[in-house]
């Protein structure tokens, strides 16, 4: 996790857009908070989230 948010300060440092969200969990096999189903708990966020940052360069190139 520390050199996730290391990452995260280091975009910051550089003005690119970003957003670091820590979620208790782990990449075991099963429990709720584990393993695919932590994946499919996080997924649509984090896909919508890349999809706006791609739409977004994208309006940018049109212009």
């Amino acid at each position: 996790m520390a050199s996730t948010q290391q990452f995260h300060q280091k975009l910051n440092q550089f003005n690119i857009p970003n957003q670091f969200h820590a979620f208790l969990s782990g990449h075991g096999l099963s429990g709720p908070d584990y393993g695919w189903n932590y994946f499919h708990k996080h997924s649509v966020d984090s896909l919508s989230y890349v999809g706006q940052q791609f739409q977004k360069a994208y309006q940018l190139l049109k212009k």
